[in-house]
């Protein structure tokens, strides 16, 4: 399953730079966008749409997450992850230049992507009004292991924006007053709704597949959903997934959207929106990879923070023959954040802090029970993958994780994975200076060819981590992956490089 976000490396480390411990800081984020037409041997194009997560600890150094996506040409299921970072400089008033760069893993789309691993140096000048940029990009997009190599200009843009950290974990509540933490006399607030959901399309038959392939099931996407409300009625949205059932076997979405809800009764709501985005793979026929959504449904909150819901809709490739009858049922947790926002003016008590860890790294595949290719000549072949790992502890030692790994080498090109779970941690020295934990995790995976059924996968893991310095830790993992409905199995190892860090909310 190519999901979005496939890594960051131990350049999170830059991250010391920004606060010290118990320093509530305001962080610089970026969102880009970017565009380019990449050429495939032996002359075939492709277009590539690239979304960016950035931070910038510094005024010219920043990093972060990368994500890109064919979208226009035959590719559709077309995905890599990874990570960008680089150089921005202002060479007057309102023009900058940036020398950066990507590196990550992916492919799909039957693209000649080899093992997967992707490289994509990039300059490019921008013209900045206010927090908005507009520029030409010139890159280069090479798969090392494989057989891309193209140079071409392109589009970007990008917006900035701040947000509030605090290094670390806090293990009580704090006031605003304490630890002077006086950015919080200006600032606002906004709903956030993460929402794991489980995705059913049902295809008009024919128009479904590519070739010859007929999907007469219902194809089953496993997937995560992020909202964040503009004011009380609208939201944007983001939301990735790929295939759990339905023979299609290495399919995958990242769409972005806007919706909106209103109150009906006691807890309950209205809720309607339109999506767009990329996907593709598992021989669904999506064409170039863009698909269009439109939904209806009702969401009911059980509680204050806790909410189920149910929405149908209509999803339809932009160039392809994929169209279907779209249901959605998800479960999701609703919280309030503080931000920076220097036109409000107040004085905000911190109740609560969410904290987080973000864990960074590879992982691999070895020992394994069987063969597990569908390729036979592969036996026994390691699988290397990059991983992202993101979790939010619900209690000092209970955490939810999301995980997203995509391959770099092993001949899998186009393989990655998406996991959802929990685990529990367990000080073994004063400090939480060492620590052991368990994660049970659950999810969907497929691509490469690696013979994993429909898509479903287990990995309980046993993790290991030690600090290195203030919130920063090293950790080491084994475990196990099954697929329940295919032959693969296989014994897990990983090395990560984890930081702590903390929300406020209100």
């Amino acid at each position: 399953m190519k999901i979005v976000s496939a890594l960051f490396f131990s350049v999170l480390l830059h991250f010391s730079t920004v606060a010290a411990a118990s320093e509530l800081k305001v962080i610089k984020n970026q969102f880009r966008a970017s565009f380019e037409q990449v050429t495939l041997p032996p002359n075939e194009s492709m277009g590539l749409l690239g979304i960016n997560y950035l931070l910038k600890p510094t005024n010219y150094f920043y990093y972060g997450l990368g994500i890109y996506g064919a979208v226009t040409g035959d590719r559709g299921g077309f995905f890599t992850g990874g990570l960008e970072v680089g150089l921005q400089y202002k060479l007057a008033q309102s023009v900058v230049i940036d020398l950066g760069g990507f590196a990550g893993g992916g492919g799909g789309g039957a693209a000649p992507q080899g093992g997967g691993a992707m490289l994509r140096p990039h300059i490019d000048i921008y013209y900045e009004k206010n927090r908005y940029r507009m520029g030409l990009s010139y890159n280069r997009v090479s798969f090392p292991n494989g057989d891309i190599e193209s140079d071409q200009f392109g589009l970007v843009m990008e917006t900035a924006f701040d947000t509030f950290l605090l290094p670390g974990h806090l293990v009580k509540n704090t006031n605003a007053n304490d630890a002077g933490f006086l950015e919080l006399k200006r600032a606002n607030t906004a709903y956030r709704l993460f929402t794991p959901q489980l995705t059913y399309y049902h295809p008009r038959g024919s128009r479904a597949g590519r070739g010859d392939v007929i999907h007469e099931e219902s194809i089953k996407v496993l997937g995560i959903r992020w909202r964040q409300h503009v004011g009380s009625v609208f939201w944007n949205e983001f939301e990735t997934g790929g295939s759990w059932g339905g023979g299609t076997d290495g399919f995958a979405q990242v769409l972005f959207g806007k919706g909106a809800r209103f109150p009906l009764v006691a807890r309950t709501y209205f809720v309607t929106g339109a999506m767009l985005g990329a996907a593709g793979g598992g021989n669904v026929d999506t064409g170039g990879g863009v698909i269009a959504r439109a939904y209806a449904g009702i969401h009911y909150f059980v509680s204050k923070h806790w909410m189920l819901g149910l929405e149908s809709g209509w999803t339809q490739a932009i160039d392809g023959e994929f169209a279907a009858l779209t249901s959605v049922i998800n479960m999701g947790y609703q919280y309030q954040i503080l931000f920076p926002s220097p036109a409000v003016e107040g004085q905000y008590k911190v109740n609560n802090w969410a904290k987080y860890r973000i864990r960074a790294g590879v992982q691999r595949y070895s020992h394994y029970q069987g063969n597990g290719r569908k390729d036979d000549s592969l036996p026994g072949l390691a699988i290397d993958q990059t991983a992202l790992k993101i979790d939010y502890y619900l209690s000092h030692n209970l955490f939810v994780s999301g995980q997203a790994l995509a391959a770099y080498r092993g001949d899998v090109g186009g393989y990655a994975v998406g996991l959802v779970g929990a685990g529990i941690e367990q000080a073994l020295v004063k400090n939480n200076a060492l620590n052991i934990g368990l994660e049970l995790l659950v999810g969907a995976a497929g691509g490469g060819g690696v013979s994993v059924g429909e898509g479903s996968i287990v990995q309980p893991m046993l993790n290991f981590n030690a600090r290195i310095k203030n919130d920063y830790y090293i950790g080491v993992g084994l475990g196990y992956i099954y697929a329940p409905s295919g032959d693969f199995s296989a014994l897990v190892s990983d090395i990560n490089v984890e930081y702590r860090f903390s929300v406020p909310h209100s």
